[in-house]
């Protein structure tokens, strides 16, 4: 290999200026796999159980509907819930001939009131 071809590879490698070290490998960027394998392991060490399969999760804002299609839910006795899934925001009047069914008579009269 001659002088100047081995001085132009030299140059792509080298991280500060001449004389200095070169770079013993490239940094790969950092994937996102991680940060989600981390919370599976926080989520794992408080004892979660899953739930089973919901088709649906409703959480109601105002005249807005959260609203979650086939969940991954788990819980952790009676107050502790992660919901895992794509959240959808809704208006309440999109959703309400599904969700009028699924209301308790006190929710009922909360929501009634809003509207």
């Amino acid at each position: 290999m001659n002088a100047t071809k081995l001085r132009k590879n030299e140059a792509h490698v080298r991280i500060g200026g001449k004389g200095s070290m070169r770079r013993k490998f490239k940094a790969a960027p950092r994937k996102t796999e991680t940060d989600s394998a981390k919370m599976q392991q926080t989520l794992r060490s408080l004892g979660l159980q899953s739930l089973g399969t919901m088709e649906e999760i409703n959480m109601f804002r105002g005249d807005q509907v959260l609203r979650f299609e086939k969940p991954r839910v788990q819980a952790s006795g009676q107050t502790c819930f992660v919901i895992n899934g794509k959240p959808q925001t809704k208006k309440l009047a999109e959703v309400w001939p599904q969700v009028v069914n699924q209301l308790g008579p006190e929710k009922l009269q909360e929501i009634v009131k809003t509207m």
